[in-house]
């Protein structure tokens, strides 16, 4: 953001106060507090928006789409699980592995988590670039009046470095 909006906003002491309220709503039990926090925080931003995502795009071909794992109960049943025993000798899910380590196949049991639902396509991150770039080229654009507009792209080229 160009100066004059940063300092108008004040986004960081906003961010702030916003994870301090946060931190002070998550339901934490005294032990663990920071693996309750993320998970408390996934639940509540992160995995609400991927479900709703999920939602709109399968209901906009009449697709009907479990999530199993985003069953309530069995969220609020894992939050109170101390996180030694979801994550036991460093693995990830290592309590969902084991509670189907009968019912599957070892590579499906220990096979990498998969983020879900993800796009890994670098088709779609072009025409996302190549649209912000032909925004910024327009001058009428309200994010030239708001955005520093070769800081976007640094950014931009920045990415394709690495």
């Amino acid at each position: 953001m160009k100066d004059e909006y940063r300092q108008k906003l004040n986004i960081y002491d906003y961010i702030l106060t916003e994870f301090n309220n946060f931190i002070k709503e998550a339901p934490i039990l005294g032990y663990d507090d920071n693996h309750r926090i993320l998970m408390y925080l996934n639940i509540k931003y992160f995995m609400m928006a991927l479900l709703k995502r999920q939602y709109q795009i399968s209901d906009s071909v009449n697709l009907n789409v479990r999530v199993p794992f985003c069953d309530k109960e069995l969220i609020e049943l894992l939050y109170n699980v101390p996180y030694e025993y979801k994550c036991k000798d460093n693995i990830e899910k290592k309590l969902l592995r084991d509670a189907f380590i009968e019912e599957l196949p070892n590579d499906i049991i220990n096979r990498k988590k998969s983020p879900y639902p993800k796009s890994n396509s670098v088709k779609y991150d072009e025409m996302v670039k190549n649209l912000l770039i032909k925004t910024l080229e327009d001058e009428s654009s309200i994010l030239n009046k708001i955005f520093n507009k070769d800081k976007i792209y640094e950014l931009i080229y920045m990415e394709e470095e690495i």
